[in-house]
């Protein structure tokens, strides 16, 4: 189901103007493409171009579809919702993380997970059909997407572009993860293991999809269901461990991510350095940045004689059967996080909500009393002392602003994305963050020698100079 906005009209308006479409698959991937879609917008290059925002899934997007509304940003939403199906599916989801918890049948309920993967084929038809048919209405000069890899939306915008239209792929990235860091992650799961019944098939013909751990254990990056039904679809990748491959071009916005992609396989010349939209907003802010700060407080009545800790509530995933994860459900995780924060004022706290967190958690918060805030959280990290986190690709910017981070890595996936950064302290488990966060506000020695590890590398995590705006912009001059 294809829903317009009454801005949507207006891209049409000039049939001369070169089309640039901007793809979103979740909520989590908004905050940083709106800054995108609200810099092409204002720019000076406007007569030349009119852009798209493609909002897709069964995400709520409704606040920002009435930030597009008010930018006069044009946008559709592409729903792929099958109310037929949608309560059957999550009853039989439900049972089978029950079911998994039993030992007897675990392995039972994995085969048939396994298995039902096969059903991915008719999503991914329906992905590439949709593809074809924004493509072949707006026929862009330029796409952008925020992430690529194989199976996901954009991964079909992509190479359907390429095939038929030889439009310009720019990969923004809203995150970043390396091989290393997505193979850590998925080796806890049986189903990826290659030895794992069809996955055996693909790693014997199709080698591309393996990746030999140091133990010498192999996995796959999707499940043989998942492959077999990509290649039925005539998707091809040359590299599908290497996250963003088949884009033209990846905008970084450090030193760091650049060097982490090369490093992964990227060619040189398709990563292009220029911080992002984000950083020139902080850049304003440093300016500013007393009166934002006693504005911010003042905001939400707190304490100007205490520091701010900032706290970045990490998203659901509980339902990954994840092993050796401490919470029960997530209700459990969250109740835990708060109240143990809630116990020490030293420091003034305010917590910050996934984009994907239902509203039903939400009442958790209002029932301990807890402030959360509704600015974007990463101008809310300029302003913090403290930043604690999990699973968040805006740790990026706290150590980018200095800032000292607690990274719980709560779903022990065993991440090691950011300890190259001196002034992250990494925990997994209740214990060591009590711990940590005990001594990071009572111990001022330790806290500052925190700072000074961040300030040594933070201009290696971020290009914070207020010019990424104009490079970004450089860039597309290019193809409009």
């Amino acid at each position: 189901m294809i829903n317009n906005s009454y801005t949507d009209l207006k891209m049409n308006a000039n049939l001369n103007k070169k089309n640039i479409l901007i793809v979103i698959e979740f909520k989590a991937q908004f905050k940083e493409i709106f800054y995108l879609a609200q810099l092409l917008e204002n720019s000076l290059l406007k007569d030349h171009y009119s852009i798209k925002v493609i909002f897709f899934g069964e995400d709520l997007y409704e606040d920002e579809f009435n930030l597009c509304d008010f930018e006069k940003i044009a946008y559709i939403h592409i729903s792929n919702r099958n109310n037929k199906f949608k309560y059957l599916t999550i009853i039989i989801g439900k049972i089978s993380h029950i079911l998994l918890k039993i030992s007897i049948l675990s392995s039972f309920v994995t085969a048939y997970n396994y298995f039902m993967n096969f059903r991915f084929y008719f999503l991914y038809k329906k992905y590439k059909k949709q593809a074809i048919q924004i493509l072949q209405e707006y026929k862009p000069a330029l796409l952008f997407v925020a992430d690529q890899s194989p199976g996901c939306i954009s991964d079909f915008f992509i190479q359907v572009s390429k095939i038929k239209y030889n439009t310009k792929t720019i990969c923004y990235p809203y995150s970043w993860s390396s091989i290393l860091e997505d193979s850590t992650a998925l080796k806890n799961f049986k189903i990826y293991r290659a030895n794992y019944f069809l996955n055996f098939f693909i790693s014997k013909y199709f080698k591309e999809w393996m990746f030999i751990l140091d133990n010498k254990e192999k996995i796959l990056k999707l499940t043989a269901p998942q492959i077999i039904s990509l290649k039925f679809l005539k998707m091809y990748h040359e590299k599908p461990w290497v996250n963003n491959y088949s884009c033209d071009y990846i905008v970084t916005e450090s030193s760091k991510m650049l060097k982490s992609y090369i490093s992964d396989g990227i060619p040189k010349e398709k990563c292009i350095l220029t911080g992002k939209v984000t950083f020139d907003l902080i850049h304003k802010f440093n300016r500013f940045s007393s009166f934002e700060k006693e504005t911010f407080y003042r905001k939400y009545n707190l304490d100007f004689n205490k520091k701010l800790t900032l706290c970045a509530l990490p998203p659901d995933q509980s339902g990954n059967n994840i092993p050796n994860c401490e919470f029960k459900n997530y209700k459990d995780l969250l109740i835990f996080w708060i109240k143990y924060l809630k116990s020490y004022n030293e420091f003034n706290l305010v917590f910050s909500l996934h984009p994907r967190i239902p509203k039903k958690y939400i009442q958790i918060l209002e029932e301990f009393e807890c402030i959360y805030i509704k600015e974007d959280i990463n101008l809310v990290i300029y302003l913090c002392d403290i930043y604690i986190s999990s699973l968040s690709a805006t740790i990026r910017t706290a150590v980018s602003c200095a800032k000292p981070v607690i990274y719980y890595d709560v779903y022990q996936y065993k991440m090691q994305d950011y300890f190259s950064a001196g002034g992250i302290i990494s925990v997994n488990s209740k214990d060591n963050f009590i711990k940590i966060y005990k001594k990071l506000i009572t111990d001022n020695y330790f806290y500052e020698s925190l700072v000074a590890e961040q300030l040594r590398c933070s201009k290696d995590w971020g290009v914070i100079d207020g010019y990424a705006s104009q490079r970004i912009l450089d860039l597309i001059k290019r193809f409009i």
